[in-house]
């Protein structure tokens, strides 16, 4: 593969991750069931932390890890063919 190519498969891997983050909407947040009795809030006995579960707590979807891990080998391919390339330009000067 030509070594512009490999930029810009690697380019494309990273802006394709990005804009599938960016345009996913994350997933609802579920309705947790446990079982156990919540705790009475007079009691004097307190846990340290607030154990309310928010209402807009988002979380990632399916398709934004998808876009992440895309973004990822994206970054991983450009570093690699920069080290690549460098160490070639180092090894020509020594020659």
């Amino acid at each position: 593969m030509k070594p512009l190519a490999w930029w810009l498969a690697s380019a494309a891997l990273v802006l394709a991750g990005v804009v599938l983050l960016l345009t996913t909407r994350p997933d609802p947040p579920g309705d947790g069931w446990f079982a156990y009795a919540p705790l009475d809030p007079q009691t004097d006995w307190v846990m340290g932390w607030d154990d309310t579960v928010s209402a807009d707590g988002t979380f990632l979807s399916t398709w934004q890890l998808v876009g992440l891990g895309l973004a990822a080998l994206g970054l991983v391919l450009l570093a690699a063919r920069a080290g690549y390339a460098r160490g070639r330009r180092a090894g020509a000067a020594q020659r």
